[in-house]
């Protein structure tokens, strides 16, 4: 609950997921439940004991940059490929998923919530969520990584 509530402190919009998932959150409406009040946050941490977190990503004014290996996904490869072409992504937060894959958090709105930078790679924006590091799934933790 910890990083639920220090990601609130930033002003991000915060919402459970079932214990050990990245979905379904427990909220249907979940982008509009969405909260940055710490007190609601420990309230939700009482209910719905070890439970993980997501982050409403338009709502909290962010893009996030979801790059994908598991399954065989390229997303290595291809964000390698886009960064040779457009340069590199400039720093930001980021954090590594449970399958080794990364999150690159930019504060900002796209228009939609996922689209596609090519195989491997989503955007998540308006409409879509990312699960805070700190939560867990069987495949193992969402860490951030320092930079």
């Amino acid at each position: 609950m910890n990083e639920a509530i220090e990601a609130a402190k930033r002003g991000w919009k915060i919402f459970p997921i079932k214990t050990m998932q990245k979905k379904p959150p427990i909220f249907k409406d979940w982008e509009n439940i969405a909260s940055s009040d710490p007190e609601q946050i420990r309230k939700w941490g009482e209910k719905y004991k070890n439970c993980n977190w997501g982050v409403a990503c338009g709502p909290s004014n962010l893009v996030v940059i979801d790059v994908d290996i598991k399954d065989g996904k390229p997303g290595r490869e291809t964000l390698a490929a886009l960064e040779a072409k457009y340069g590199p992504l400039p720093q930001c937060r980021m954090a590594i998923t449970p399958s080794g894959g990364y999150h690159y958090y930019f504060t900002g709105l796209c228009s939609s919530g996922t689209d596609k930078l090519g195989p491997g790679i989503d955007i998540k924006s308006s409409g879509g969520y990312v699960v805070l590091p700190g939560s867990k799934t069987e495949n193992g933790a969402y860490n951030w990584l320092e930079f």
